[in-house]
């Protein structure tokens, strides 16, 4: 059971620190980079609710039952998932990442589930534990992916801002380049003409 905390800064959590929704999941691979870390690769299987925690051990022990989404369908869903991966395969573009937006593109259309497409696509955008927790929570499929689609929406805006940011600092630098290739010319052909005044 994978559980979110409420602050990641208490060693010691009990039920009161813990997210009340959380997940099922399966672990595929874990890695211990040093001696005091391991870091987990795990697989979400379905949504749960945590109903007591208790220590046990040296670590928590949680009884829990299953909280699963209301089927959806239809043309609201389907079009809200269109808009999704149009919206994702433009954040992909801005954000230039380091595998090809057609490799992802293949990615995201393999999945036909639409709140596994918005899984996908908070994990893919790193998003933080709230809205991560928020999104975990929507009661329906329908509000999940408006959920997604308003972090999405976001996250293109600060990466074109990101963007515009980054061309006009390059144009601004290519200015003084310039200028200072000019003035540089400009000194080398005073000295051939023998003028001596800068």
């Amino acid at each position: 059971i994978v559980v979110a905390q409420r602050d990641p800064n208490v060693e010691e959590p009990d039920q009161d620190d813990l997210y009340t929704i959380g997940t099922k999941a399966v672990i595929r691979k874990t890695h211990r980079p040093s001696e005091d870390m391991i870091e987990i690769l795990a697989a979400g299987k379905e949504r749960i609710v945590l109903t007591r925690v208790t220590p046990e051990g040296g670590y928590l022990q949680a009884k829990v039952r299953p909280f699963p989404m209301p089927e959806a369908g239809g043309t609201e869903v389907e079009a809200m998932q269109r808009a999704l991966f149009e919206l994702a395969m433009k954040a992909i573009t801005l954000a230039q990442s380091q595998q090809s937006p057609a490799e992802i593109a293949r990615l995201l259309e393999q999945s036909d589930n639409p709140v596994h497409l918005a899984y996908m696509l908070a994990s893919m955008f790193s998003l933080d534990t709230a809205r991560e927790q928020e999104l975990l929570e929507a009661p329906t499929v329908l509000d999940t992916m408006r959920l997604m689609h308003k972090f999405l929406s976001h996250e293109v805006q600060v990466l074109e801002l990101r963007n515009k940011i980054a061309t006009e600092a390059r144009s601004e630098m290519s200015k003084e380049q310039r200028e200072y290739m000019l003035r540089q010319q400009l000194r080398a052909i005073q000295t051939e003409l023998g003028d001596k005044n800068d």
